[in-house]
């Protein structure tokens, strides 16, 4: 089972690719691995924080177990189907990232922390190791999806050149600077 929010560019082949490589992981639990307090505010954006890190409007010393960033992750048949029939007695905690990490705690999982479900970009990547999902964390997703997503395509194009990143990353940073001004 995958999951992955809407407004995130995923390179489905790599996707692909990142899974196959644990299909035979009973257990597998896969993503960008967080500790700490699932958000920081600052503004209206949100980040992630790190433990002990004071927050504003909630506990000064957060505490979570690791979880999986939900912009894109993935669980093993066995985990999902397990989830699915615990359903009745989980409860929510916070964001549904830090709920998934939390209801598989006290399982026997592996952990897999793949920091290519949360690239922040990827033009110039090596082909042998590409992105798999492409987050702008200034935005929490990808800011003003329905501009930037065909940029971020092309920045993740095997074949694009030089020419086309930069093109492709100007745009991208006036698109973030309009995302935050419209905040």
């Amino acid at each position: 089972m995958v999951k992955g929010d809407d407004d995130i560019l995923v390179n489905l082949p790599a996707l692909a690719a990142a899974l196959r490589a644990h299909q035979h992981a009973e257990r597998a639990y896969i993503g960008c691995m967080r500790t700490g307090s699932p958000l920081r505010f600052a503004g209206d954006a949100a980040a992630y924080a790190d433990v002990g890190q004071a927050l504003p409007f909630s506990d000064p010393s957060p505490a979570v177990l690791p979880y999986a960033a939900g912009h894109l992750y993935a669980l093993s048949r066995q985990l999902a189907l397990h989830l699915v029939e615990a359903s009745p007695l989980l409860r929510r905690a916070g964001n549904e990232d830090v709920s998934v990490g939390s209801w598989l705690v006290g399982l026997d999982v592996t952990a897999v922390d793949e920091p290519r479900f949360c690239c922040p970009h990827c033009g110039r990547q090596g082909a042998t190791s590409p992105c798999v999902a492409v987050v702008q964390p200034a935005c929490g997703g990808v800011c003003l999806p329905q501009l930037t997503l065909p940029r971020l395509a092309q920045l993740c194009d095997p074949q694009a050149t030089p020419a086309t990143w930069a093109l492709s990353e100007s745009l991208l940073a006036k698109a973030e600077r309009e995302a935050k001004e419209a905040q």
